[in-house]
């Protein structure tokens, strides 16, 4: 008989899944069903096919991601509006391929190594991240990358099969927040961050700027009144800052430093307030220049929840709080937003830019896979696989590319710059 308490390592691991997807509140639910489901089904639980750690693992990711997907559902019937992203069901000829390609990745999969095979099968028929296949594993991180890349060199034949499966998981498809509900939320987020500094906490600086805590609201609350003018919501006087977005609203920044804290923040959700009523009837399409660069509003709007995201982290860090990722609907959002456009963006950071395909293929819950075209035609150069909240990491440059946990196959040079380019527009 299996003896787990809810204090345990296993509920820990259950707890931290859910947790990382779904948030605090959820993830004590998913935890409680989890462990009563295999408290009423003990024989679901088959040692043979791999651990206890395992199986909870899966389990804990696939009711997360089920609860997500409701959430989702319910959210786009509410909105009448807003434009969701792509998410129409793949073609006859596309499922047939998946299938097939499932198949033989699998009978391939199945004449790996007992050690590699899980790890295989973990991170991509299950979605785990590198981090959390080695937790579940219980190995260290850089055993659990080597497992990765030894079996995918094994299966070197069948990589472009393994990523056409990838693609299939039911995790990888229709998890897209729209731009509106993505800065919504990540708008919530950052203001049930704020409302837990305490109030000699105020003047904590929040690395890497030299903003105390006030500072950085006092920041967003010029950030806010600007893409209100932006937007064409309001009207007042260009700063002479717009094109520096560090510098901008310096001098009304140390005007709201000689308030209270509270008051700025009062501030800022009056501004948030006055914006939020008009999101559903934006042109997410109309174009916008912000802090020198082109925007298309559902862009901008992503940027935005980058920020707020970015800037939620900060606070966190700067109070001593765990940094979080967003849920997974703002991970696929944010992400997906930020690769399309890096065949653009790699102009901003190179001039040789050569002629072939990137694949981009991003781990975990939000995650996806992405064949993008440079410059004109050619083959595949190079690809990358990393955790989409550690790349979103880099694109917020809260993360180096050297500290970016990624598996790279090809021009690694090549795949440098195009993680430098994910981080022109960072905040």
């Amino acid at each position: 008989m299996i003896r787990i308490g809810f204090g345990d390592e296993h509920s820990a691991l259950v707890y931290g899944i859910a947790n990382r997807l779904l948030g605090i509140p959820a993830a004590a639910d998913i935890t409680q069903q989890v462990f009563l489901r295999l408290w009423e089904r003990p024989d679901s639980f088959d040692p043979e096919r791999g651990t206890l750690r395992t199986f909870l693992a899966v389990m804990a990711r696939r009711r997360s991601i089920d609860n997500l997907r409701g959430r989702i559902r319910t959210t786009r019937r509410e909105q009448t509006v807003a434009r969701q992203a792509p998410a129409s069901a793949p073609d006859v000829d596309e499922a047939a391929m998946a299938m097939i390609a499932s198949e033989r990745v699998r009978a391939a999969v199945a004449t790996l190594p007992p050690e590699q095979r899980q790890a295989i099968e973990l991170a991509y028929f299950d979605g785990l991240t590198f981090r959390e296949v080695a937790t579940v594993t219980g190995v260290p991180e850089g055993t659990a990358k080597s497992r990765l890349r030894l079996a995918l060199a094994r299966l070197a034949g069948l990589r472009d099969e393994l990523l056409t499966a990838a693609r299939a998981v039911p995790q990888q498809r229709d998890l897209a927040s729209s731009p509106v509900q993505a800065y919504r939320h990540q708008l919530a987020v950052f203001s049930e961050v704020v409302d837990r500094i305490a109030g000699h906490q105020w003047h904590l600086q929040t690395h890497p700027y030299s903003w105390s805590l006030h500072g950085l609201v006092a920041h967003l609350l010029q950030i806010e009144q600007y893409m209100e003018r932006s937007l064409g919501l309001t009207d007042g006087p260009a700063d002479e800052f717009e094109t520096d977005h560090l510098q901008f609203g310096h001098r009304q920044i140390q005007d709201e430093l000689t308030r209270s804290p509270g008051a700025t923040v009062a501030t800022w959700r009056e501004v948030v307030a006055r914006i939020d009523p008009h999101l559903d009837a934006l042109d997410l399409e109309h174009g916008l220049v912000f802090h020198q660069w082109p925007f298309a509003v559902r862009s901008l709007l992503i940027a935005r929840s980058f920020e707020l995201w970015t800037h939620a982290d900060d606070v966190r860090r700067a109070i001593g709080e765990p940094v979080a990722g967003p849920a997974g609907a703002d991970v696929r959002a944010m992400s997906d937003t930020s690769v399309r456009s890096l065949p653009l963006a790699i102009h901003v950071v190179t001039d040789q830019v050569p002629n072939g395909r990137a694949r981009i293929v991003l781990t975990g819950s939000g995650g996806g896979v992405w064949d993008l075209q440079l410059g004109a035609g050619g083959d595949e150069l190079v690809t990358v696989v990393a955790d989409a909240i550690d790349y979103c990491r880099v694109a917020a440059r809260r993360l180096t590319i050297d500290e970016l946990d990624a598996v790279i196959e090809g021009d690694a040079e090549l795949a440098g710059r195009l993680l430098t380019a994910a981080a022109i527009v960072a905040v």
